[in-house]
């Protein structure tokens, strides 16, 4: 343990000296050794900032019963627990911590649902059965944190002390405000049918709750599924399944029926109103799509700004396409929703100056078409009031529908957010960018305009 200061000096009695061993002023009066790492478990909500003070620039946020790692500890008299070093420029004041269990472990986070919300193919069994495939056992990838809904009606969403209190028959204490969206964070059963429980333990029977449907759909990692010379990636957008013809024209033979949002390769340049499907009936026998049902990959040389092997997020509004890259290598292609109509998507270049695991999403005071939806996951913003996230609320990507956000599906914001800076270290909710973590750089764009090549934030 090294000493860089000490200071005796008489402090008033509410300052732990068992804690700090010693008194100080504004200097540190004590390090630990900067080679250890500690984990620490947050008992309340923690703010990280970027040096060691409140009145620097955020860095990151933990919450309540998280795990994270503290490399030195300094005593300062802003922080008389404290301030742990959470990592590059990343500091905490820990009167809001304490050492975690010696069996703690060091996760990512958010943690995500074992049992997947229903599917929007399956709401209508749901809300009639109050069942879905995963609930009954069927296994479904987890891709979302937390389940949303709201109350069913005037005489639902009533909410339970606990579990016990439920099962004991106590009457329940509160209610969910009939317009907003609530998260639940598990399901429970019971003998007396399935409970939803929010953070804190406050438990609604699902009954009284509907559910979101979450989609299911996933974009397609290139780098496991890549696509030959000459051809573009592609998704069937018909929602009734998309016909590939054996020529060029409305009254052709139909070869097959893509599904909705079908993967596809096409050749790179269309014929009239058809894209060509390579080798649809063989090898070199060619089927063809009509430019209508389906998105294709629209691709534009790599900006200027983003460093030759940097991953960077590219975005072509017209298809309605979102597409990562590792310096001008496409790596995957997904389909997202921008502004529908009414509403705007702002084009141009910039970085993902936050990104948190979950954030509440508002409409402004006074809004004509008002909405607050609890902690949406996966949300990256770019620029003030616009972000990539998921949205559990409709499965209609490859469409605009937004308020003028790119949304995703669970499974691809998830994707995108794993792929792209500032780094959210293991442990934390929120990460902000630094001068040395700056942010993936995105560019929003019509399929070939050229944008600014001036950062907007």
């Amino acid at each position: 343990m090294s000493i860089v200061s000490v200071y005796t000096v008489f402090m008033s009695w509410h300052v732990n000296i068992f804690m700090l061993g010693f008194t100080a002023l504004a200097e540190p009066v004590s390090d630990t050794g900067s080679d250890d790492i500690v984990l620490y478990e947050a008992s309340r909500r923690m703010e990280i900032y970027r040096r060691r003070s409140i009145d620097s620039p955020l860095r990151g946020v933990v919450s309540r019963g998280d795990i994270f790692e503290v490399s030195e500890i300094r005593y300062l008299e802003s922080c008389p627990a404290g301030w742990g070093k959470l990592g590059s420029e990343a500091y905490a004041c820990l009167s809001r911590a304490k050492p975690a269990a010696f069996d703690a472990v060091l996760e990512d986070l958010p943690r995500l649902l074992e049992i997947a919300p229903p599917a929007p193919n399956e709401i209508e069994d749901y809300r009639s059965s109050l069942t879905w495939k995963a609930l009954e056992g069927v296994y479904v990838s987890p891709s979302m944190p937390v389940y949303h809904g709201r109350r069913t009606d005037e005489f639902g969403g009533w909410l339970y002390e606990s579990v016990d209190a439920y099962l004991a028959g106590d009457h329940p204490k509160w209610r969910l405000n009939e317009n907003r969206d609530y998260r639940f964070t598990d399901i429970i059963e019971t003998k007396d049918g399935y409970l939803l429980r929010k953070p804190g333990g406050k438990v609604a029977p699902l009954s009284e709750v509907n559910l979101y449907p979450a989609s299911r759909f996933s974009g397609r990692d290139l780098t496991l599924d890549p696509v030959p010379a000459g051809q573009v990636p592609a998704f069937a957008v018909n929602k009734a399944g998309a016909h590939i013809v054996m020529q060029a024209a409305e009254d052709a033979p139909v070869l097959w029926t893509a599904n909705h949002r079908e993967p596809l390769n096409l050749l790179e340049e269309p014929v009239g109103d058809w894209w060509v499907v390579p080798d649809a009936l063989g090898r070199g026998r060619h089927g063809y799509i009509h430019t209508d049902d389906v998105r294709h990959w629209v691709s534009n040389d790599r900006p200027s700004e983003v460093p030759a092997g940097d991953v960077w997020v590219d975005i072509a509004l017209e298809q309605q396409m979102l597409g990562i890259y590792q310096g001008q290598s496409l790596v995957f292609v997904t389909l997202i929703s921008s502004a529908r109509e009414g509403y705007l998507t702002p084009t141009g270049l910039f970085r993902i100056y936050d990104k948190a695991t979950a954030w509440d999403l508002a409409s402004k005071p006074n809004s004509s078409d008002p909405y607050y939806i609890e902690q949406v996951p996966w949300v990256m913003h770019y620029y003030p009031r616009y972000a990539l996230h998921s949205a559990f609320w409709h499965d209609d990507f490859g469409f605009p529908a937004s308020h003028g956000c790119i949304n995703l599906s669970p499974h691809d914001a998830q994707v995108v957010f794993d792929s792209v800076s500032p780094e959210l270290l293991p442990g934390w909710r929120v990460v902000f960018q630094t001068h040395r973590d700056q942010g993936t750089i995105v560019r929003i764009r019509e399929n070939t305009e050229t944008v600014p090549r001036k950062l907007r934030n």
